[in-house]
């Protein structure tokens, strides 16, 4: 048979494979003598809408450039066909090679995370593939696969080429949405790539069946499948992420490809990750005597939530999502809110709105009557049965029904699915402690009332927080002349943040005040939940008192749930999947379980689960109450303590933001780990964690938090454990980093003396590590003298570290501090180790500490460059802290070269950020800048205050070299004000802090300091040399020349012109500066000393 050679270039060689509609050839490629794809419309198959959608996808692969995608080589028209031309890929497809081997989950990850590479390329295009399957995914001769056959994608500019109701793709892989009225997005694909993962991993479809209806029924209503039992040797992280991704409510689904892709990483690595709280409603007081309904009348106001209730608002008047279901945990307003929205779309249904109370049912036996008595329908005697009749009622009726309470009646989802076939104008709210799991539900996650967290008390403004709002309304109608005050707001706070803002719980508190004040109440709360029992008559039953509420919801589970959540309950704060199987040994079935049924919450996007306080509360008695308690406590220490050791890697590397983002997330966790290992002497646990706690004080400005843990850790003194000392050490590391003198020097002395006294006792050798913050704990101090017996004791230390690329970094940083003569180039050489440990922390140090070496060297835009890394650095690690001080030496550089509107601004955005972190260093050095530029403003008395206000700050603290120079710019604007009494006393103070900082760019601050004393005394001549060489080496910005000028005036005056020239000349030629200006230092300071 003669070769077919396609527009006189492509020789057609085999067929690749065929579909409905096309068919693929492997071909070649005759100038480049390459073989290509090359894919054409079958002819049988032709339509217009066919060949629309060939040439979308034509246009569709010329869009996307992605390494994951087939690439497209040619697309033209031959002889009436249409033909594509793209890569070809010799290994064939996923569904051939399953075929021929069992896929290990490693090669299944990989695959997966090039897939939602490439698909996140595709939706960030606006791209929907629609017909993910095996065959579609080809494989080059590496295995790496490529993702192809875009014909039935949807392209968001493009016109809409399905008809509706019509249902596109492989049925198999299609997302439960396809099958309704429901829009299909980019979530379709997320479904779909879940089930070629699941069919990967096990070999199966797991929702394939003999036909296509029963494949259907199997997507959107069959429980999910149980992929633990399926995939036993699947990483957890894995079989998590599937069925994320396996939601049917395309909202709960993971909310992207992206999100995808950034968990499958994750897993990669082996480090598998893990609402404006608005408040309750009770709803508005209103008559709706001229619509159709059978609504309650409300009582009280109807509080927060507009945002909640707009949302549902829209999508009930949008009229495309016909069932919606309020889903959250007992007490937190479901109902309430519900009835607020009906009572705002009465204008919508023509034949009204129906609440159906369902709590005090027992069985679904009375579900159908209680619908029908709802709207007050009777059944007729005739041989149609009660659900023929009432589906036959509302076929025709244009209605909203209210289904409340439906969490213990499972049978409503079969009702639902009759009504809204037979019903088409009928639509459906539910509230519900769980969801219904119809594939047609809108879930609406209903959370707890927005509340104060850490906003200060005088900065709260009520009407801002639902949860405060309700608790003052609740607490009039004990005590009408009630008002939250300066007095008992804090009270208050703590009592909407210990009920964790949810509406029940805040009335059941407020109904208390007639007893009691709102201290004692918030004091009672933190032992027990039956404070919140009342009996108040107006409440449901089920909803007088927390404990009631919690038990009807515990009744819901089944002993394996309940065994589950009660464990659940060591957790505060919140806990990862991977904390929870550790701690639990539960399975991510009763983990969805329980989330789906409201005892338990987790954040879609990141996956992270949470528990509501009081619920906590109420498992965590269960949970004392069980031989489970002892273990599951030691589970947790153990879990979130090697958590701390596993994060001292990463947070001296590369890992660093992603490690404290972890720790910063589970810190409640982590600090009752940290107690519960104290109170079992787990000392080697403790010491081997503290590192990472001293990295999360030092980053994240979090002292306070981490100095109480060590302070309760180091309480037991008559301990001899090596981890006990180290645990100290790090403790004086951390005290040392608030360096109030008076207080902290004494106290971390006192814990390196006891760590070493039990190095002695043990008589272990000191090694190196322990060695290195012992010096770094002291310098940190400053309780070592800069010597040359510290410079040989850093050399020690390099010989002692060996290879360790982070202690040979670190010990540079300290020999850069320590080493005057050397200082920079042990800096340089620092700041490229830690860039080579990808340590952004302190990288950025040594950034900002070379920045000074610059300033000093007179390379600015050097210096600026080092500044601007830094403070970029800092913002994104949370390192508020170091952001202010680096925003202060940038505004002092601005400063010393005159740049004074720049350095203002430097200086006024440090000092917020100073005053907010409490940081007294950052605080003084932008509160000296302003009073710099005061004085050039020429407000004296503005400069002499803020100049007061800087010694203030800085008198009880160790000086180091940015607060030296506060010192000294503080110092002289003093002495110029004429308010100093003691001149010399200030020099003499601030000389040494000159002495040892030869380069700093302040020491014109000093010379002109000296300039004027010395004008006023015997050594005018000298003062004018100075005043020459402090002009000639070109030290003062012009702008503070008008400061010194009158001086020297008075100067030229009294020597006269000749002499005050020669003086002046002579200044000029002074070659060494800085000698110069440390025999000024003496020289003053033997003035003072004389005195």
């Amino acid at each position: 048979m003669p070769d077919i050679t396609v527009a006189n270039r492509y020789i057609l060689q085999r067929e690749l494979g065929s579909g409905g509609m096309g068919i693929v050839h492997c071909a070649l490629d005759k100038q480049t003598s390459t073989q290509v794809a090359l894919k054409r419309i079958k002819p049988e198959a032709y339509t217009p809408e066919l060949i629309t959608r060939f040439k979308r996808e034509r246009d569709v692969l010329h869009a996307l450039k992605h390494p994951n995608i087939i690439q497209i080589i040619d697309a033209f028209e031959d002889d009436g066909q249409h033909y594509l031309v793209m890569s070809y890929l010799p290994g064939g497809n996923l569904r051939q090679l399953m075929k021929q081997q069992r896929l290990d989950s490693e090669t299944v990850i990989r695959i997966g995370l090039d897939l939602a590479d490439a698909l996140t390329q595709a939706h960030k295009l606006k791209i929907i593939h629609r017909d993910l399957k095996p065959e579609n995914v080809l494989l080059d001769e590496k295995g790496t696969p490529f993702l192809t056959d875009f014909g039935l994608a949807q392209v968001e500019s493009s016109e809409r080429l399905t008809t509706t109701g019509a249902i596109l793709g492989t049925v198999d892989y299609l997302p439960p949405e396809a099958f309704s009225d429901v829009p299909r997005n980019e979530k379709g694909d997320i479904w779909s790539l879940g089930v070629l993962l699941v069919e990967l991993l096990t070999g199966e479809n797991p929702f394939a069946r003999p036909n296509m209806l029963q494949t259907i029924w199997a997507i959107t209503s069959e429980p999910r499948p149980n992929l633990e039992s399926a995939m036993k040797d699947t990483p957890a992280g894995m079989i998590d992420l599937i069925y994320r991704m396996l939601e049917r409510n395309p909202q709960s689904r993971i909310p992207s490809m992206r999100h995808v892709g950034a968990s499958l990483e994750e897993i990669v690595r082996g480090n598998v990750v893990s609402e404006d709280k608005s408040r309750f409603a009770t709803p508005v007081s209103k008559r709706l005597d001229n619509a159709k309904h059978n609504l309650p009348l409300q009582t009280t106001p109807f509080i927060g939530r507009q945002q909640e209730v707009q949302d549902l608002v829209t999508l009930l008047q949008k009229g495309t999502q016909r069932i919606i279901s309020i889903v959250g945990p007992g007490g937190v307003g479901k109902t309430r809110i519900m009835l607020e929205v009906a009572s705002q779309v009465m204008s919508v249904f023509v034949d009204g709105i129906f609440l159906v109370p369902l709590a005090s049912l027992r069985s679904s036996e009375g579900l159908i009557p209680a619908v029908a008595e709802s709207f007050g329908y009777q059944f007729q005697s005739d041989a149609r049965d009660q659900r023929t009749q009432l589906l036959g009622f509302l076929s025709d009726k244009h209605l909203l029904l209210l289904l409340d309470n439906a969490e213990h009646l499972p049978e409503i989802a079969e009702l639902v699915t009759d009504i809204l076939k037979r019903a088409p104008n009928v639509y459906i709210l539910v509230s519900s402690r769980q969801r219904l799991n119809h594939s047609s539900e809108t879930l609406f996650q209903l959370g707890t009332l927005g509340y104060p967290a850490n906003v200060p008390l005088n900065d709260i403004d009520t009407t801002n927080y639902s949860a405060l709002r309700l608790f003052l309304e609740s607490a009039r109608r004990v005590r009408p002349e009630f008002e939250i005050t300066e007095n008992n707001a804090e009270a208050v706070v703590r009592i909407c943040q210990q009920i964790d803002g949810l509406p029940l719980g805040i009335v059941l508190a407020a109904n208390w005040l007639n007893m009691l004040s709102v201290s004692e109440v918030a004091d009672e709360l933190r032992y027990s939940v039956d404070i919140l029992d009342v009996d108040l008559v107006d409440l449901p039953k089920r909803h007088r008192g927390m404990r009631a509420v919690f038990d009807s919801s515990w009744k819901l589970l089944t002993s394996e749930e309940q065994e589950v959540f009660i464990r659940l309950s060591i957790f505060q704060g919140g806990f990862t999947r991977e904390a929870a199987q550790a701690v639990t040994s539960c399975r991510l079935h009763t983990l969805s379980s329980l989330v789906n049924k409201s005892l338990i919450q987790r954040d879609i996007e990141s996956g992270y689960f949470s528990v509501h306080e009081l619920v906590r509360q109420y498992g965590y008695e269960k949970l004392i109450a069980t031989e489970d308690l002892l273990p599951i406590q030691a589970a947790h220490r153990d879990y979130y303590l090697l958590l701390m050791a596993n994060l001292v890697t990463p947070l001296r590397t590369s890992g660093q933001l992603d490690a404290l983002n972890k720790i910063e997330e589970a810190f409640e966790n982590i600090r009752i780990a940290w107690e519960q290992a104290i109170s079992d002497a787990q000392w080697d646990l403790l010491g081997s964690a503290s590192e990472s706690l001293f990295h999360l004080a030092r980053i994240r400005n979090r002292h306070q938090d981490t100095r109480r843990m060590f302070e309760i850790a180091a309480g037991d003194n008559s301990t001899s454990h090596l981890g006990y000392a180290r645990l100290l050490l790090w403790y004086a590391l951390v005290v040392s980093q608030s360096k109030q003198a008076s207080i902290d020097i004494p106290l971390a002395q006192e814990q390196i003396e006891l760590a070493a006294a039990i190095f002695d006792k043990l008589d272990v050798a000191i090694n190196a590590q322990d060695l290195w913050l012992l010096t770094y704990v002291q310098i940190s101090l400053g309780t070592l003298d800069r010597s040359e017996n510290l410079v040989e004791l850093t050399d020690q230390l390099m010989e002692l570290v060996g290879d360790s690329l982070w202690y040979r970094a670190l010990t540079r940083h300290v020999q850069g501090y320590v080493d005057a003569h050397d200082g920079f180039q042990y800096t340089q050489q620092a700041y490229v180790l830690f860039r080579k440990l990808g340590n952004i922390s302190w990288t950025a140090i040594q950034a900002n500490n070379l920045a000074v070496w610059m300033m000093a060297f007179d390379q600015y835009a050097l210096a600026k460059t080092f500044l601007d890394e830094c403070i970029a650095a800092y913002q994104s690690l949370g390192d508020y802290e170091r952001v202010a001080h680096s925003l202060g030496v940038r505004g002092n550089m601005f400063l010393a070269l005159g740049k004074f509107e720049q350095a203002r601004n430097d200086y006024n955005e440090a000092n917020p950020i100073a005053k907010r972190i409490s940081n007294v260093y950052a605080l003084a050095m932008a509160i000296n800048g302003l009073g710099v530029l005061a004085l050039v403003d020429g407000d004296l008395q503005m400069a002499l205050r803020l100049a007061q206000r800087t010694f203030d700050l800085l008198a009880d603290i160790p000086s180091k070299s940015d607060q030296d120079m506060a010192f000294v710019v503080a110092g002289f604007i003093k002495i110029l004000s004429g308010r100093s009494t003691d001149p010399y006393k200030i020099l003499a103070k601030i000389g040494p802090h000159i002495s040892y900082l030869p380069f700093s760019p302040y020491h014109w601050f000093f010379m002109m300091a000296a300039i004027y004393l010395l004008a006023g005394e015997s050594e005018k001549t000298l003062a004018a040399e100075l005043g020459g060489a402090l002009y000639s080496h070109g030290l003062l910005p012009k702008g503070f020349r008008h400061v010194l000028q009158p001086t020297l005036n008075v100067l030229y005056e009294a020597l006269g012109a000749q002499a005050y020239e020669e003086a002046w000349t002579s200044g000029e030629k002074i070659a060494d500066y800085n000698r110069t200006v440390f025999g000024v230092v003496e020289k003053l300071c033997s003035i003072g000393l004389d005195d």
